[in-house]
């Protein structure tokens, strides 16, 4: 190969989140003796932006302050990126970097390959922009899907073509466990008192995440165990009302709220059990970062996540929006230690099968490769 293939990732930003996960892992652990990659952020950097620079990854940030009438010209001054870098392969996440970039590109002589990855929604989405990933999908070279299920629902709600999608699962990286000594600090530091049991996970604080489902929740379980601890890292637009939901129902010496956290694949080993009560998914990256540390996981069964975890086998599993079901899934788990180490110790197994982040990242460079 003459020169190495210039590939250009573009995302709204990397916030905190499993999309930005993912873009930041194809950067990191990405061929760099075939691949360069270079970042465009179209609106904020966000939080996690400082990792591709530390990678020493030029990373964009092509309109930081968008107005209505600014993010009409942002496929221009991604048009303008893509020349100056000499692009040969153009990768957007989700639906308006996808629209940007298709647009983009209309005006690009160069051949440049474009591929696409969708990272899930609630179906049906607007109709103004289903139509629109319609007519880009056929620019695109592929459109990924996170999960099987995800590429039913493109199929079925925007009408893509099969042979136009490829399913490649997410992953990520197995975490360095922390001594255990260094656990007992941090649960002195984030914990005001000490409890039996932990319980929480690390999430974008939405409605999607269904987070009021284990508040609600949480009323049963400490009734059965009332020395349960409650742990919520992330941050959200949901943040405020989640926490004032919780000093509501007086369970405020029970919930630790903690914020943005850079470090959440190390608070996981805090936890006796990963709650997951999301309402909708695709294959999100918290449930993969569960397994890889090991922990007992109990989740809603929607989206991809039936593709990772199976019931009674490496996890229990729940329908969405069942509160009562949660807490009945908690005490349970809670009550048989035995079980809970089974669960966790086959869901470990599933993650470096299926899910570890070279998985991941080897999918996608076959993909680049095959019409390069």
């Amino acid at each position: 190969m003459d020169h190495k293939i210039k590939i250009l990732f573009v995302t709204r930003g990397l916030s905190f989140g499993g999309l930005e996960r993912v873009v930041i892992n194809l950067c990191r652990y990405i061929d760099k003796d075939v691949f360069e990659p270079v970042v465009a952020c179209l609106n904020r950097r966000g939080e996690q932006a400082f990792e591709i620079e530390e990678m020493g990854i030029r990373l964009y940030n092509v309109n930081p302050n968008p107005n209505k009438f600014s993010k009409y010209f942002t496929w221009f001054s991604l048009l303008k990126i893509i020349r100056k870098e000499s692009i040969d392969i153009v990768h957007s996440h989700n639906t308006g970097p996808f629209l940007d970039a298709r647009l983009a590109l209309l005006f690009q002589k160069k051949k440049i390959l474009f591929f696409h990855t969708d990272h899930a929604r609630a179906f049906p989405d607007q109709f103004r922009y289903m139509f629109a990933e319609f007519i880009s999908s056929f620019r695109a070279n592929k459109i990924v899907a996170v999960s099987y299920e995800l590429k039913k629902q493109l199929i079925k709600h925007e009408k893509i073509s099969p042979r136009k999608i490829e399913v490649i699962l997410n992953g990520v990286a197995q975490p360095d466990k922390p001594s255990i000594e260094y656990l007992e600090h941090l649960k002195k530091k984030i914990f005001p008192r000490s409890f039996e049991f932990v319980i929480g996970l690390g999430v974008v604080l939405s409605d999607q995440k269904g987070i009021i489902h284990l508040i609600h929740a949480a009323t049963k379980i400490l009734q059965v165990y009332p020395d349960t601890g409650f742990l919520i890292a992330g941050d959200g637009p949901s943040r405020k009302y989640l926490e004032e939901k919780v000093a509501h129902l007086g369970l405020g010496d029970n919930f630790v709220f903690l914020g943005f956290r850079k470090d959440i694949p190390i608070l996981l080993y805090l936890l006796d059990v990963y709650v997951f009560p999301s309402e909708w998914e695709g294959l999100p990256l918290a449930i993969l970062e569960a397994m890889a540390a090991e922990r007992c996981i109990l989740s809603t069964d929607v989206g991809g996540i039936p593709l990772a975890l199976t019931d009674s086998s490496t996890a229990v599993l729940v329908p969405p929006k069942r509160s009562d079901l949660l807490a009945k899934g908690v005490i349970c788990l809670l009550a048989n230690s035995q079980l809970r180490d089974k669960l966790a110790n086959r869901a470990k197994q599933v993650f470096h099968q299926k899910f570890d982040v070279n998985v991941m990242v080897k999918s996608y460079e076959k993909l680049y490769l095959k019409d390069h």
